[in-house]
């Protein structure tokens, strides 16, 4: 069976599943080929109503426990937790490891390693133990004689239940999951919906597969992997002489100013947002989605089409400004780039035995016995050191940790702006195994120098989430988007300085027959030869090379656009060229002394009539070093005589556009503001439920008026506390502008205007003790004490000063006035 048949296969069982109990549908789904769910009665591809999903499959009775012992056990399998295993296979090749993730794709990474299925619970640091869900049949008891790795990564903000319907969720898939999957979870019942939960690459697979039989697939999220997607699910698409015909089969949703826009400069952001309408998707650009529905009146009307859903979004400016958006499948897939980095809280799989729809999610503080390991309470990420160690034999790596940099002097996400995911793994699996294996004593050395040192690369030709032999897609660089970023390259923070090659026409009359833009169609007219599209694709806005600086005007990261950087620039299939990856890395590490040492004295013989320090680093030096990094590019690592080449391909000196950093008041997208506390309490809570009661209420503000029906209305208070609790926990301090919930006006509002509305609104209804007002009471600002008097003599000066007197305006008798 194929990758995507067994994609298929999946919700194909889901849907028989339901279908044996809810009789919606009477004809088998097959496991070989797309769910006849997602078919017309015609056998025309076209998505169909399926039926919904039960909350959870019947729970087995509980066998004995199987104790599984290993020398290492590794909680997730992300970025982090494979470059974890991967280094330990390499460094002890006899140890014995265990991986516990829920969303597993393949019963073994290597050999050596054993994957199990399901859900880590709690980890007892006394025992060495790891706990896994207790409700599936095969209870198991992990027993680690070494080290544990948390790897458990990052999540956003679920999809809130009260703007979906619930026959909505069968039609919503989540790129990142933020529940845990149906089978673990012991909360069954009418009153909570079934949510697909599928591995990040089986959502994809599922969504390229729908859209290449004619359904339309909507993508929320603003991010390089709704992007990613959209494109995918764009060039798979197939024209068919459906209804539809005349709609795309790709629509992006999303709140901010443009895609990629906490990456990208504004002006480069805006021209990706025309390349892709340009190509067939649909853009919604500072749209949120208020609700979300199914449209069953078509169905119903024989010869309609079948339901779909119905998005209604609303303009983030203008709350008056609707839409209605029609789909057949929805992929949610919100921005965890630069700032937005998610929330680290676990979704337990449980829910408050009171109130049923209620999950509750716990930080790893509260599942580690003794409580040895501390959380943040922003965000529930792990403390940690600089050697990613949360306590003695238990580590954390990837986005669920931070760490102390030094760079910095701050706390920093793992996996983030400072050190990529892979890289805080393989240091993380080093320590683990420096104690335990004493012949690779100099890796104490190696690591250190690699968290001071370490910079992430991202790439837009990457998809982490993909499996090893497939974490290449080529669906970005045929549309012209194509990039590459080493350092921390954040618009929102930084200032931008780029260099650009756009125009090609006036590069050709020159002579110059191979500049950046016309190299880049010649290689995605190779990459499109087999696709309808048969000319090549120029690059979005052009090629060329920004700079970001943040403001005290170090730099902090570079990003190559439209410009090859493989080893081989005619081939984009062959390795990165590690010798621009080095040269960038080196002009960031000495914010800029190599470009100032080596093109001074070029800049001073080109341009003596400037009078410049050229000690000082300028834009004439970036403009060269664009000029040297671009060579590099374009003439690949693999050929002999760079310079030359890269010198006859760049030619003159690029255009130089400078965008500044946002102005802080400008940069948050809002935040949740919790309790003063730093940290999560470290104590041993199982259930967050039994924290949150409490037996006597504290008095406070809310309870200093007489209650006639206590009992109800303290209930009602304790369920809203409760919920409030989930939902700072469940959503992070900083999100994608994805949903109007309910309370969100207010949400996005500057801390400055929320400051100066609450004191308005505490001086408006204030009252002193002796019952008078306050703002009549309040004594005049001296500022204002015979301020008119003031004016009018102000006035008065100005009018002499221009030589127009009072007594030169004579007034008619009726009543119009002469000067």
């Amino acid at each position: 069976m194929s990758r995507l048949g067994r994609h298929a296969a999946v919700l194909a069982a889901f849907y028989r599943k339901s279908s044996e109990t809810t009789c919606c549908n009477d004809d088998e789904s097959s496991a070989d080929t797309f769910p006849r769910a997602f078919c017309r009665k015609d056998d025309t591809p076209a998505l169909h109503e399926p039926p919904s999903i039960l909350a959870s499959s019947s729970v087995r009775s509980a066998e004995p426990i199987e104790d599984v012992v290993c020398d290492y056990a590794v909680i997730g399998s992300g970025k982090s937790g494979s470059s974890a295993v991967e280094t330990i296979r390499s460094l002890e090749p006899k140890a014995r490891i265990v991986v516990v993730d829920p969303l597993v794709t393949g019963a073994s990474m290597n050999r050596g390693v054993r994957h199990l299925a399901t859900r880590a619970t709690s980890i007892d640091h006394s025992n060495r133990t790891v706990h896994t869900d207790s409700t599936r049949a095969h209870s198991t008891r992990i027993r680690y004689r070494k080290s544990a790795l948390i790897a458990t990564g990052s999540r956003p903000a679920p999809p809130p239940e009260s703007c979906i319907r619930p026959d909505s969720w069968s039609r919503i898939l989540e790129l990142t999951s933020t529940a845990v999957p149906s089978d673990l979870t012991d909360n069954a019942g009418p009153n909570k919906p079934m949510k697909p939960i599928l591995d990040p690459a089986s959502v994809r697979a599922m969504a390229v597969l729908a859209a290449s039989q004619g359904a339309k697939v909507a993508i929320m999220g603003s991010g390089s992997e709704a992007l990613e997607v959209a494109a995918t699910c764009a060039l798979n698409a197939e024209a068919s002489s459906s209804i539809r015909e005349e709609d795309s089969k790709v629509a992006l949703v999303f709140g901010n100013a443009g895609l990629l826009s906490n990456r990208l400069p504004r002006y480069l952001s805006s021209a990706v947002t025309k390349r892709l309408r340009r190509s067939g998707i649909e853009v919604h650009d500072r749209s949120m989605t208020r609700y979300i529905s199914m449209d069953r009146s078509a169905s119903l009307m024989p010869g309609r089409d079948p339901a779909r859903l119905e998005l209604y979004t609303v303009k983030s400016h203008d709350h008056l400004d609707s839409q209605r958006i029609s789909a057949d499948l929805l992929v949610y897939a919100p921005c965890m780039d630069t700032s937005l980095n998610g929330t680290a809280v676990i979704p337990s799989g449980r829910s408050d035995p009171l109130n049923p729809s209620l999950d509750i999610y716990l930080p790893w503080s509260n599942l580690v016995t003794p409580p040895l390991v501390t959380c943040y309470l922003d965000d529930g990420r792990i403390a940690t050191n600089a050697e990613f160690n949360a306590a003695s034999s238990i580590y954390a790596a990837g986005s669920v940790a931070k760490f102390p940099c030094s760079q910095t002097g701050k706390v920093e996400i793992a996996g983030g702006r400072h050190i990529s995911a892979e890289e805080s793994g393989r240091i993380a699996a080093l320590n683990m195994i420096k104690t335990n294996y004493k012949s690779h004593s100099h890796h104490e050395d190696m690591q250190s120098e690699s968290i001071s040192s370490h910079m992430p690369v991202w790439r837009t030709d990457r998809v982490s989430y993909m499996t090893n032999g497939e974490k290449r897609s080529e669906a970005l660089y045929g549309m012209g988007i194509h990039a590459l970023s080493v350092g921390r390259c954040d618009s929102d923070e930084c200032a931008t300085h780029g260099f650009w090659w756009t125009n090609t026409k006036d590069q050709r009359s020159n002579g110059i027959v191979d500049s950046p833009n016309l190299l880049m169609k010649r290689a995605t007219k190779r990459l499109t030869r087999r696709a309808r599209r048969q000319s090549g694709t120029l690059p979005a806005y052009g090629s060329g090379v920004i700079y970001y600086l943040n403001r005290t005007g170090n730099i902090t990261g570079i990003m190559l656009w439209g410009l090859p950087f493989s080893s081989d620039a005619s081939d984009i299939s062959s390795s990165i060229n590690e010798e621009l990856v080095d040269r960038m890395r080196t002009i960031i590490r000495s914010d800029g002394a190599i470009a100032i040492e080596e093109h001074s004295t070029k800049i001073a013989s080109e341009n003596e009539a400037l009078n410049i320090d050229l000690s000082l680093l300028s834009y004439l030096h970036l403009a060269e070093e664009s000029k040297h990094l671009a060579s590099i590019a374009l003439s690949g690592s693999n050929r002999m005589d760079k310079k030359s080449t890269g010198a006859h391909i760049v030619g003159r000196r690029p255009l130089h556009r400078y965008s500044p950093a946002k102005l802080t008041q400008f940069m948050s997208l809002g935040k949740l503001f919790r309790s003063g506390d730093v940290f999560y309490p470290v104590e041993t809570v199982h259930d967050s439920c039994s924290r949150c009661r409490e037996e006597s209420r504290p008095p406070s503000l809310k309870r200093i008026y007489p209650m006639s029906s206590g009992s109800e209305d303290e209930e009602f208070e304790r369920e809203m506390e409760m919920r409030q609790l989930q939902l700072d926990r469940s959503r992070p301090s900083k999100e994608d502008q994805l949903w109007l919930r309910q309370g969100d006006e207010n949400r996005y509002v500057s801390a400055q205007d929320s400051k100066t509305n609450a004191f308005i609104k505490n001086m408006v209804l204030g009252r002193f003790a002796d019952g008078s007002d306050a703002v009549s009471s309040a004594p005049t600002p001296e500022i204002y004490i015979g301020a008119m008097d003031k004016i009018s003599e102000v006035n008065s000066t100005l009018r002499h000063m221009i030589g127009i007197e009072t007594d030169e305006c004579n007034i008619d008798e009726d009543g119009s006035e002469e000067t």
